[in-house]
C-alpha cells in the first residue's frame, strides 16, 4: 500500500489525524497555514511511497498519533525557536575588529657635566667632571588591520525572508518526518 492509497478521503494524514486531533500543537507549530496545503506536499512528494505492513487502514491514526506524540514537544520547542522576534531596534549591524602592532625605538644625544666642590674649596672647580653624550631619536610605526563583519542594509528585511525561508522548510520536514516514519526506506 501507498501513501496516496493509505490516507484518502476523510483519513487525510495533517488534516484529519495532526490537525483535527492535536489542534493546539498544531497552531503553536504551523500558525494558520492551511492543513490540506501540507496534505497535498505530502501526495507529490511521497505519493507514490510503500507504507510499512505494520501500518493500516485501521491502526494508522493510532501509529501517526504516537509519531506526533513522540516529537510535538521538540518540535513546539523548535518552533518558538525560530519564530522569535528580531530586535530590530539594536541590530548587530557590523562588527568591527582592530588588531594593531607597534615598535618604539629610542637614542638619547645630551652632555651632562657634573662638578664637585670639596668642603674646604671656596671655588667651584672641576674635581670630577661626568660627560655624557647621548642622541635622543624616536622612531615609532604602527600598523593596523581593520576586519568587518556583517552586511550593509536593511537587516530587518534580510532576516526576516532568511527566517520565513528556514521556517518553511523546517514545518516540510516535519510532515516528511511522520511520513519517514510509517513508509519502507529502501537506501
Amino acid at each position: 500500500m501507498t501513501i496516496n492509497e493509505l490516507f484518502t478521503g476523510d483519513n487525510l494524514l495533517v488534516r484529519d489525524i495532526f490537525y483535527k486531533e492535536h489542534k493546539e500543537d498544531y497552531t503553536a507549530i504551523f500558525g494558520n497555514h492551511i492543513p490540506q496545503t501540507y496534505d497535498v506536499l505530502i501526495s507529490l512528494k511521497c505519493g507514490d511511497k510503500v507504507v510499512s505492513d505494520k501500518v493500516t487502514v485501521d491502526n494508522c491514526k493510532d501509529v501517526v498519533n504516537a509519531i506526533i506524540n513522540a516529537n510535538v514537544e521538540n518540535w513546539k520547542q523548535g518552533a518558538r525557536t525560530m519564530q522569535l522576534e528580531f530586535d530590530t531596534l539594536n541590530p548587530v549591524r557590523r562588527k568591527t575588529t582592530t588588531t594593531g602592532k607597534g615598535s618604539e625605538n629610542q637614542t638619547r644625544n645630551g652632555d651632562d657635566v657634573a662638578s664637585i666642590k670639596a668642603f674646604n674649596d671656596t671655588d667651584f672647580t672641576p674635581d670630577n667632571k661626568n660627560t655624557s653624550t647621548d642622541t635622543n631619536e624616536r622612531t615609532t610605526s604602527n600598523e593596523s588591520e581593520v576586519t568587518v563583519t556583517g552586511f550593509d542594509g536593511d537587516v530587518y528585511t534580510q532576516l526576516q525572508k532568511d527566517f520565513q525561508f528556514r521556517l518553511a522548510k523546517w514545518k516540510e520536514s516535519i510532515i516528511f518526518a511522520i511520513v519517514n516514519e510509517i513508509t519502507l526506506s529502501i537506501y
